[in-house]
């Protein structure tokens, strides 16, 4: 068999189908909840009977907690390590409690349309808040997609209402839109360490707390509101809420914040063709025209906006997977990450073991059976490396998934632990298993889980680590498990 290189990026720039039509369907259900959050409310001379800003908060959030807390219950979802809370409460805080309670006081006095094209300037502060806190960059072309999409905002606000005057629902709206683009900064990391199910859980759930402030006035406006401001409710937790957020997230942490919300310029087009028919809150043809020149910046932006690079330029964020071949120095390589994981890992791993697998390198990856490969950036440094070994019958072994803490957080350890599980699929493996330290390596427990592996009984015996030491056995079944799941 051919040895094969892929040139990847530490993250994807522009998006696959499968993550487009994931953005699509978070994006359409969210554009319904501005509607749906004007049919729960009281709004002032509708005659109709809802809820109050924060008690419609409160029931769509408790029912996606419920709906969160029961798919936990049934998958045994694991809790998150002590050291991310205070990142996943102040998640929470911003991009559920304050952004929510802000958006539907702000809705009270602005339209559904209006309220989605304000929500839509968050792309803007997501962007700025990405090239500084997040090293993320858009080409020239992609900034001037960002202001034709805003160009288009304004002009769909002028459609509504005539004129640009500051009232306190926009300003609220306004708040809603910054907080909703600091949730996106603070997001990214924690996705690397956890799949987007378990984040949105965990931050749908410290977001929900806040907001029991509001159940006095929930249990009391329940018997008179309307069945369609209560059903309104629900659905907002169950679509809106738990279902977008976790496809949001999916998408998130395949790709950069700063490109994945600009997608958000389709809100008020979405938000206002929902609200037309929902609400019968007609469009002018302002609006209209606002609409096409915001999609045109999204189009600008997601075709233009990542600056070019060439298959190996010289930037950390163009990364090659490839085999590694019997060279000297190829070798050494290799073996100098084995040392430095054995370092990190410290008493864990017996010395002895470690050290003898190191000596004998490329064995046991080596062969028809085997295979050992590593990350390098485009100056050609390596980052990382994993490892493919035969286990017993169809099934492999991956090992050693490293990577070196100034290259952590990029998703190369992802990119790794993919090519490995596609490696083995061309080797005719059926089942790849694994061992890993939940204790010492949460992200990695999180990354095997994202692309399809199962906790599962031991399979060999492991007296060479240390018996206080807890360890997970994993497997995934290469003739069903997709390459990238969602």
């Amino acid at each position: 068999m051919g040895i094969s290189c892929r040139i990847v990026s530490a993250m994807t720039d522009r998006p696959t189908t499968r993550t487009l039509l994931t953005i699509a369907a978070a994006l359409l259900l969210w554009a319904s909840a501005f509607a749906g959050i004007r049919a729960g409310l009281v709004l002032p001379g509708s005659g109709t009977s809802g809820y109050g800003p924060g008690e419609l908060a409160l029931l769509r959030f408790g029912t996606a907690s419920l709906v969160l807390a029961v798919y936990a219950l049934a998958s045994r979802m694991r809790l998150p390590d002590a050291r991310d809370i205070p990142a996943i409460v102040g998640a929470g805080l911003l991009g559920i409690s304050i952004y929510h309670v802000a958006l539907n006081f702000g809705e009270m006095t602005v339209s559904a349309g209006a309220a989605a094209l304000l929500i839509s300037a968050s792309p803007v502060f997501t962007a700025l808040m990405s090239m500084v806190l997040l090293k993320e960059r858009l080409s020239r072309w992609g900034w001037i997609g960002v202001l034709v999409s805003f160009a288009g905002v304004v002009l769909i606000t002028l459609g509504e209402g005539g004129n640009l005057e500051i009232e306190t629902g926009a300003i609220l709206v306004l708040i809603a839109s910054i907080t909703t683009s600091t949730y996106f900064i603070v997001s990214k990391p924690l996705l690397r360490r956890y799949s987007a199910l378990e984040f949105t859980s965990y931050a749908i759930w410290a977001g929900t707390v806040p907001m029991l402030v509001f159940a006095p006035g929930l249990v009391a406006q329940i018997p008179d509101a309307s069945a369609s401001a209560t059903l309104a409710g629900v659905y907002l937790g169950v679509f809106p809420g738990a279902t977008a957020y976790v496809l949001w997230s999916s998408a998130l942490s395949k790709m950069p914040a700063s490109l994945l919300s600009t997608f958000l310029y389709f809100q008020p087009v979405n938000a206002t063709v929902i609200a037309w028919f929902w609400l019968g809150e007609v469009p002018g043809v302002l609006s209209i025209v606002g609409g096409a020149i915001a999609l045109a910046g999204v189009v600008i932006v997601n075709t233009k906006g990542v600056p070019s690079r060439g298959p190996l330029a010289s930037t950390d964020d163009s990364v090659a997977i490839l085999p590694a071949d019997t060279s000297d120095l190829t070798i050494e390589s290799a073996r100098d990450l084995f040392r430095d994981y054995h370092d990190w890992l410290g008493d864990v791993v017996c010395s002895r073991t470690m050290t003898q697998e190191i000596e004998s390198l490329p064995e046991p990856y080596a062969g028809s059976g085997g295979r050992l490969l590593l990350a390098k950036d485009g100056s050609g440094a390596v980052m990382g490396c994993i490892g493919i070994r035969p286990l017993e019958g169809p099934a492999c072994e991956i090992k050693r998934l490293y990577v070196r803490p100034e290259h952590r957080g990029s998703g190369v350890g992802r990119m790794l632990a993919i090519e490995a599980l596609e490696t083995a699929r061309q080797l005719g493996y059926m089942e790849a298993r694994l061992t890993t330290l939940p204790e010492s390596m949460p992200g990695a427990l999180a990354t095997y889980r994202s692309i399809g592996f199962v906790e599962v009984d031991p399979f060999y015996d492991h007296s060479h680590v240390d018996p206080d030491t807890e360890m997970i056995f994993m497997s995934v079944d290469l003739t069903s498990a997709t390459q990238e799941p969602l």
